[in-house]
């Protein structure tokens, strides 16, 4: 079981039967855009190249691929020693920045192979930047049925 459908059995399901390429489309956009608004991103300038270039529909490189993957370590190596730091309210600002950058990251790997398996982690990952994701769950679903 994938961790979309872990949290969300219904939102997978739907994901996985639907062919309709411009649907699908909109969803890696509507996560593109959400993963990019809620933490602000674009303060990394090579971040922001990346996302504009995923929003154009461009190709990106491995490099920058593998520069979204190091942004993620590189946030969660902080969230933990802020953890164990007990530094809390940084801590999840971290863990928020991480986790925006695994969807980006995700969105990235997609729209490279267009494996909806990797659409769902990029969701799933979307979800956990907030504490309440049933809003942003049924926006997607949503736009899966229109």
């Amino acid at each position: 079981m994938n961790r979309l459908a872990s949290v969300n059995k219904n939102l997978s399901a739907d994901l996985n039967i639907l062919s309709d390429e411009v649907i699908l489309r909109r969803v890696y956009q509507y996560t593109l855009d959400f993963s990019n608004q809620a933490v602000e991103l674009a303060v990394d300038k090579s971040a922001e190249n990346i996302i504009l270039k995923l929003r154009a529909s461009d190709d990106i490189s491995q490099d920058e691929l593998n520069y979204l993957q190091a942004l993620v370590e590189k946030h969660d190596e902080i969230y933990f020693d802020l953890e164990d730091e007990g530094s809390d309210e940084e801590a999840a600002r971290e863990f928020i920045k991480a986790r925006a950058f695994a969807a980006v990251r995700f969105l990235a790997q997609y729209r490279m192979i267009e494996d909806v398996k990797l659409l769902e982690e990029a969701i799933y990952e979307a979800s956990t930047l907030l504490e309440d994701p049933a809003p942003y769950f049924d926006k997607i679903g949503r736009l899966l049925k229109n």
